[in-house]
């Protein structure tokens, strides 16, 4: 799955369809951000994988696919990942 990601100082902003079922961890020890990353295959000098601290969800996030409503996107579909 690709997600549109900005990085700030040791925070991730992201789409929160990663975490659209119930089958996505939402604990931090089940994650790992990597950084420098650009083929996906192959390890590069420059990767650095680091663990992640806190995941913090929208307050308001409900996922529509959980909901049972399959044709409307969500809304405050937005969280942050600290690492």
């Amino acid at each position: 799955m690709k997600v549109l990601i900005y990085f700030f100082t040791n925070y991730l902003v992201l789409n929160l369809l990663l975490f659209s079922d119930d089958y996505t961890s939402t604990k931090p020890s089940d994650w790992s951000v990597v950084l420098g990353e650009h083929h996906l295959i192959n390890k590069e000098v420059f990767e650095q994988r680091r663990g992640v601290k806190a995941i913090y969800l929208h307050p308001k996030y409900k996922s529509m696919f959980l909901e049972g409503i399959y044709d409307t996107p969500p809304d405050y579909d937005v969280g942050r990942i600290l690492f």
